[in-house]
């Protein structure tokens, strides 16, 4: 069937992004071998396809528990919470894996958040908190996916599951953001004994922006 050959066609080039793989593509590979589809027939197989590949993305959230399970099996330690609203739908998970939360004592007492909007057929809003290890590099240290929009209640949250998921006040420490509106009344409320500094980048940015 049609749909077949999009999935098969679509494995022989799963090492290619994601991203990259576009229906200009779908519709030029099957250009090659003489065969005419539509865009609207190139998109059905791109989807299709990445289904075939990837698994279906919402029912993905079904095994979100699984996968935690399965996260804590294999390290035990690691914070894996997975919420929901009154209808049983999904509204967030936080992970801050054992190792991570282990290395805390050893990196620089510097930690930098931001979130990011999510593309795709589900859309959410990613958070994660990173650090700084010994040699300079970026440390990951924990993360929370929301199915809402950033707002001051996701950054509460994602802060005060960083604090209470890794036991430390972080007192001392330096927690740099871009500024996102709010986010000081938030910072007192969820990590007030840290000391807040703003992303020179973002701030720069803003000042081009108003001036």
């Amino acid at each position: 069937s049609f749909s077949w050959r999009g999935a098969k066609k679509f494995k022989q080039v799963r090492t290619l992004k994601i991203n990259e793989y576009r229906k200009s593509n779908v519709i030029a590979d099957f250009a090659v071998r003489g065969i005419t589809l539509s865009e609207g027939l190139a998109s059905q197989a791109l989807k299709q396809a990445r289904t075939s590949v990837f698994g279906d993305v919402s029912e993905s959230f079904s095994l979100l528990n699984s996968f935690g399970a399965s996260l804590r099996a294999a390290s035990p330690g690691t914070i894996f919470d997975v919420r929901v609203n009154d209808d049983d739908r999904f509204t967030s998970v936080f992970c801050f894996p054992d190792a991570c939360r282990r290395a805390l004592p050893h990196i620089h007492p510097l930690l930098c958040v931001d979130a990011t909007f999510l593309k795709g057929p589900v859309a959410g809003t990613l958070f994660s908190t990173v650090g700084v290890d010994s040699e300079g590099g970026v440390f990951p240290l924990c993360f929370t996916l929301f199915s809402n929009n950033e707002n001051k209640e996701s950054w509460e949250l994602h802060l005060r599951s960083t604090v209470e998921a890794s036991g430390w006040t972080f007192a001392g420490w330096t927690v740099i953001t871009d500024r996102p509106r709010g986010i000081d009344d938030v910072f007192e409320s969820a990590i007030p004994d840290a000391h807040h500094a703003y992303c020179t980048r973002h701030v720069s940015e803003s000042v081009k922006t108003a001036f």
